[in-house]
């Protein structure tokens, strides 16, 4: 595979071609109005940005999802950005440019894989490590000659203070300033934990300098007894304020139902749903709810979520197969109101609350039953079930968590008419009204939802919307990507 080709070096040097005339006369006065000190910020800013899309990709088949693939893109390009500014702005005023840049860059790779370009071997990626480690000490030292190198020299000083602990304690661990075994920074995490209780329970009166050092020795040794198993505290921490977010958010949403918040709530029945919240961790199985009015597009969502190879129950199809001939409840429906067309059937219960009750008292038992059925029976980590009824009818209880996709009123009767239309069906705008008027309203749903999409763009933007969703969904439940 030709890894320089004519087309690749095109590209980077119409870049640098648009970014220099970005800050050349006549240019962008944003851009001309930048300065090294003002794009700090965002280069922080842009390296995050990378980081949450590769939050998104644990395998070469998650970079083939559109989504991912464009969404990696663009955000490697905005932090490329970043360089090439910061090297226009150096070149401007004579200080160095872009080419000294990769010149410096490739001697520097070239000077620290002496095993690749020179005849040191190594048989490990330890190996490869400690050389890296031990070439950067001499060129320090080289720089320096009066001084003496340290293992500290080159450590950004603004690393957040979390990644900062795990690469000074992975810098002193190359050096041999490290316990063996994980026994030596587990009992140091004890020691730690005595020291802190020490100082909060003296007799003495409580010093808050000396116990903020204790829990800085704390997290100090906590993230040490991390590095023995090769985990990121960081990356352990941001899983576990995922995990917590979904746990408060069950406390929030189970708080609700029972017409109660956080505010108005005691530590106890708080503590109750948390510990609730831990045991649904524990669930091999997740069923999310999708529910939406009539024309918000949850049908849309539902195909995207198909076409990714989701299992998807439709409770809708559920209700129309019940209302064909040959259903077990036909004799019953037709006994009720004298027809089993749907149609007919559909425009009385809209009119008439207490028919829409009574058609409801005798389809949702054989609709719970086969929802039941089927979740017991359909493999996967995540089941998704497709309902308009989950809050009216109380369903929602049975879900693990719920999505609510809305539209604007307007598009959602437009949508009906299309559809309807499109079937060869008739329906009229006081039809519509009333079906919408007699669903619960998107405002009172929002209460119980852990999710909302709002569906009114284009079908491009509704997919990347459904891909940020699962993403947070695999968040907060911690499934496996997909």
């Amino acid at each position: 595979m030709e890894i320089i080709t004519e087309k690749t070096l095109k590209a980077i040097a119409e870049v640098i071609q648009t970014v220099h005339r970005l800050r050349a006369p006549n240019g962008c006065p944003w851009d001309q109005a930048q300065t090294h000190q003002s794009l700090r910020p965002y280069v922080i800013e842009e390296a995050y940005e990378v980081l949450d899309v590769l939050d998104k990709v644990n395998s070469v088949e998650d970079l083939k999802t559109p989504q991912i693939n464009q969404a990696l893109r663009e955000e490697l390009g905005d932090l490329f950005l970043q360089i090439l500014l910061h090297s226009e702005m150096a070149s401007e005023t004579g200080a160095f440019s872009l080419q000294e840049v990769a010149t410096d860059l490739n001697s520097k790779l070239i000077r620290r894989h002496p095993h690749v370009f020179g005849d040191v071997k190594v048989d490990s990626t330890d190996g490869v490590l400690k050389n890296w480690e031990e070439q950067k000490l001499r060129e320090k030292a080289e720089k320096k000659p009066n001084s003496v190198a340290s293992v500290f020299d080159g450590m950004p000083r603004h690393l957040p203070a979390l990644q900062k602990t795990s690469r000074i304690i992975e810098r002193v661990t190359k050096v041999g300033f490290q316990w063996p075994d994980a026994k030596g920074p587990l009992d140091k995490l004890k020691e730690e934990v005595a020291e802190l209780e020490a100082e909060i329970n003296d007799p003495k009166g409580v010093n808050l300098a000396l116990i903020e050092d204790e829990i800085g020795d704390l997290l100090f040794s906590v993230a040490n007894v991390s590095s023995f198993f090769k985990i990121q505290p960081e990356d352990a921490l941001r899983k576990m304020l995922g995990r917590f977010e979904m746990r408060f958010r069950h406390i929030e949403i189970g708080l609700a139902k029972i017409g109660k918040s956080t505010k108005d709530s005691s530590l106890e029945e708080m503590d109750t749903l948390w510990n609730e919240a831990k045991k649904l961790e524990k669930k091999k199985k997740w069923v999310i709810g999708i529910t939406g009015g009539i024309g918000s597009g949850k049908s849309a969502v539902v195909s995207l979520l198909k076409a990714k190879g989701y299992p998807v129950l439709d409770a809708d199809q559920l209700s129309r197969d019940l209302m064909k001939p040959g259903s077990p409840i036909e004799a019953q429906i037709k006994q009720a109101f004298g027809t089993t067309d749907r149609s007919q059937i559909r425009e009385l219960i809209f009119q008439d609350k207490q028919a829409r009750l009574k058609l409801e008292a005798i389809t949702h038992p054989e609709i719970k039953k086969a929802t039941s059925d089927w979740i017991t029976q359909t493999s996967g980590e995540v089941l998704f079930y497709e309902a308009s009824l989950l809050f009216e009818t109380g369903r929602y209880r049975d879900f693990d968590g719920c999505l609510l996709v809305t539209a604007p009123e307007e598009l959602r009767r437009t949508r009906v008419l299309a559809r309807e239309t499109s079937k060869g069906q008739s329906i009229n705008s006081q039809t519509i009204d009333a079906i919408m008027s007699a669903q619960m309203q998107d405002s009172e749903k929002k209460r119980f939802a852990n999710w909302q999409l709002e569906n009114s763009g284009s079908e491009g933007q509704l997919a990347t919307e459904v891909e940020k969703w699962l993403s947070e969904l695999k968040t907060t439940f911690l499934l496996s990507k997909k």
